[in-house]
């Protein structure tokens, strides 16, 4: 996905996000813009081993810094140090190395989007890093194979990278936890406050799947307050991408009402999306979202099983596969709202199962409870039944596919594995990445 805010936008003096351009990159050269703690210029992307010291150790400080943008391609001059144009050679696919290096130098993972800008013949260009505020700081890096030696916390200074002392490493853990107890508080409220939005009167809407997220950063200055078109184009999009997260196949029926007739309303810096036939409801009984212009997303589905007719079985019960669809639904609009917004950072997921206030029942799981050769729907035995379901939080460190689909999947067995199961029915496995 291209990079459409950052540190380099800012000393351009862009106003409004977009992706960088050649132009973007000659003039910051002409300008002879100046490195601080979210810029880095670098002339070359080795793959030498000092170098991958290097790349690993200037992602974890710059994750520890707020964020920033690496941009390979740029060099300095001797002498006056002025900056000049250094183009380099581009790979088909040169993301793929610098998140392999960094899966296995950087702990806790980042997963920066990666993006290279061509020059106009294609014999070279630049590469542009960009690096997540993360929430999980400090990150440590490995400077050096000897175990003797241990990772290290660096951390950006002006232009200049430095380690971080152990106060300071006490401190940014103190702030890490501090920030994830406000991010689950603040995903809390936003479930808590849709939750008089829902019907649980009707027979298929007494449980509700309920999945609230909200960006590791922040919307950038520039970027437009969201309108209608802008809504129902994300909506539109967020279809097809939560597709990528199924078995070939499988449906996407959880967006697809909302799709139906699709009218967006403006809500308390929101949009809501709601089915049609509840577009004039007190509550709602089919799916309803909320889009927030901060960045915050909200979808809630009705979960409650629909049994076949004759099925003498009255026992409440969750339909696993409404869980798994809805996970990756969530993921697509937020995603594709984060991207519209140009949110370049992860999110945070939190999934929940909602039931009216006087509903204390037990309730069940309802799949496939026959085996992987013969599908038989209906509360399978090696199932248990539940009185609550606890909130299934789940990070999303990148913005790419694969992360995408690791949340989808973490949120989806974070509630079906409090039922006792293991299985996944709609959606892929993650060695299908």
């Amino acid at each position: 996905m291209p990079i459409t805010w950052s540190r380099l936008h800012e000393l351009l003096a862009l106003t409004a996000p977009r992706p960088l351009t050649i132009d973007d990159i000659t003039r910051a050269i002409a300008l002879n813009l100046a490195e601080d703690e979210a810029l880095d210029f670098k002339a070359q992307l080795r793959t030498d081993e000092h170098a991958k010291v290097e790349l690993a150790k200037d992602v974890a400080a710059m994750a520890n810094s707020g964020g920033g943008l690496i941009v390979y391609g740029i060099g300095e001059a001797p002498g006056d140090k002025h900056l000049i144009d250094s183009a380099i050679q581009l790979s088909a696919e040169p993301e793929q190395p610098i998140h392999q290096l960094l899966a296995a130098r950087v702990r806790p993972l980042i997963r920066p989007v990666v993006e290279p800008i061509p020059t106009a013949d294609g014999s070279g260009g630049y590469l542009l890093v960009q690096v997540p505020a993360s929430s999980d700081s400090p990150h440590f890096y490995e400077h050096n194979p000897d175990p003797k030696n241990p990772p290290g916390a660096p951390i950006r200074y002006g232009s200049n990278t430095l380690m971080m002392r152990e106060r300071d490493i006490e401190r940014a853990y103190r702030d890490r936890f501090v920030r994830q107890a406000d991010t689950a508080t603040a995903l809390a409220t936003l479930t808590d406050d849709a939750t008089g939005t829902l019907d649980f009167d009707q027979p298929l809407s007494a449980h509700w799947l309920v999945i609230a997220a909200r960006p590791t950063g922040s919307v950038p200055l520039g970027s437009p307050t969201p309108d209608v078109d802008t809504t129902r184009d994300v909506m539109l999009q967020a279809r097809g991408a939560s597709m990528r997260f199924h078995r070939p196949g499988d449906r996407a029926p959880v967006l697809d009402l909302l799709l139906e007739h699709i009218n967006p309303r403006r809500g308390l810096r929101r949009w809501t999306v709601r089915a049609y036939s509840d577009q004039d409801a007190v509550t709602v009984a089919k799916p309803y979202a909320e889009l927030h212009h901060d960045g915050g997303v909200l979808l809630a589905y009705p979960v409650t099983a629909r049994r076949p007719e004759g099925d003498t079985d009255t026992r409440p019960a969750i339909h696993a596969l409404k869980v798994e669809r809805i996970a990756a639904a969530a993921v697509a609009v937020t995603r594709t709202w984060h991207a519209a917004l140009a949110v370049t950072t992860g999110a945070v997921l939190r999934a929940a199962v909602v039931t009216g206030p006087a509903d204390v029942a037990p309730f069940y799981l309802y799949g496939n409870a026959g085996d992987d050769t013969f599908y038989s729907p209906g509360v399978a035995s090696w199932t248990h039944p539940v009185r609550a379901i606890a909130p299934v939080l789940v990070d999303q460190p990148g913005v790419d596919h694969q992360a995408q689909h690791h949340a989808a999947v973490d949120l989806a067995q974070g509630v079906l594995h409090q039922f006792g199961t293991e299985q996944l029915e709609a959606l892929a496995p993650l060695d299908e990445d």
